[in-house]
Order: C-alpha cells, then sequence, then structure tokens
C-alpha cells in the first residue's frame, strides 16, 4: 500500500467511526435518561467481545482477524466515547495507556 492509499484509507476510517458514533450516539440519546448510561456500557460490552473467527474468502489473508482483537477494547471505547459525548453524557474515567 503506497502513501497516498494509506491516506485514503485513513480517512476512510475516520469518516466510519464518526458515522458510527453518531448513530449509537442518537440511539443513546433516543433512550429514556435513566437507562442511557446502562444501554452505553452495554453496546462497548459487545464492541469488546471478540466474536468467532469468519472464514476466509481466500487463501490469502494480509492481517488476521486475530490481530483486530490486540485493539478491539481501544477502538470500543474511543468509539463509544464519542458517542456518550453525542448523547450528553460524560465518558469513563479510563486509566492512561501506557506507551513505551
Amino acid at each position: 500500500m503506497n502513501d497516498e492509499q494509506l491516506a485514503v484509507l485513513a480517512a476512510t476510517v475516520e469518516v466510519l467511526g464518526g458515522a458510527v458514533q453518531l448513530m449509537m450516539g442518537a440511539r443513546i440519546k433516543d433512550a429514556p435518561e435513566n437507562q442511557r448510561q446502562e444501554l452505553a456500557n452495554l453496546i462497548e460490552g459487545h464492541l469488546s467481545s471478540p466474536t468467532a473467527q469468519p472464514e476466509p474468502l481466500s487463501d490469502f489473508e494480509a492481517v488476521a482477524f486475530s490481530d483486530f482483537d490486540v485493539h478491539r477494547e481501544q477502538i470500543a471505547q474511543r468509539l463509544m466515547d464519542g458517542a456518550r459525548r453525542l448523547a450528553g453524557l460524560e465518558p469513563p474515567a479510563r486509566p492512561e495507556a501506557h506507551r513505551e
């Protein structure tokens, strides 16, 4: 993948992530106020949970499905923090990620 393709992919992921946050935020905001936080926690839990490995579409696998599992929790947290903000909820306090 060249630099231009990588930039397009990154921009696409950013736009799609924003769209997902907007849809989830709207769904959470539509829920009764006393259920919003619980709904947000439930959605985040499902996003963070590993799923069954799909059948490969071909013999070529550029990225293994399990590679996504390494980052699944961080992706779910980021998506849900944005969705919570859009729904008028405060994201939960999270410990700082350890960076080396």
